[in-house]
């Protein structure tokens, strides 16, 4: 994950698009103002908007690895509609599906990896 103070670059970026500005090491006080036709935010609005953005980065990354590990977890689709099929063939529809080794397959995976 990037560096918490690379966040501040971004807010500056989402907060003032048109702006420009230079800042060393990613330091607010080392941050100069380029563009004077813009109410410069201060430094409590930039890092309140750099903890929204690195928030969000966060639940993104999250999510991403989530559903990584779940997909690599499934049987492939072909293997999944065979064990559908034969739970089928053996009659497991309504609660007795919920015995079938497709379900009872793709429950197991659901567990091991739950909605963040």
């Amino acid at each position: 994950m990037a560096n918490r103070h690379v966040y501040n670059t971004d807010a500056l970026r989402a907060l003032e698009p048109n702006a420009s500005w230079v800042m060393e090491d990613f330091d607010l006080d080392k941050l100069t103002w380029q563009s004077s036709d813009i109410t410069q935010p201060s430094n409590d609005v930039i890092l309140a908007k750099a903890a929204e953005l690195k928030t969000a980065a966060d639940t993104e990354y999250a999510n991403q690895a989530y559903a990584r590990s779940r997909n690599r977890a499934y049987p492939a689709l072909a293997e999944q509609f065979d064990l559908l099929y034969h739970d089928i063939k053996a009659g497991k529809l309504g609660i007795a599906a919920t015995t079938g080794n497709w379900y009872v397959g793709i429950t197991s995976v659901k567990t091991a990896y739950p909605k963040p």
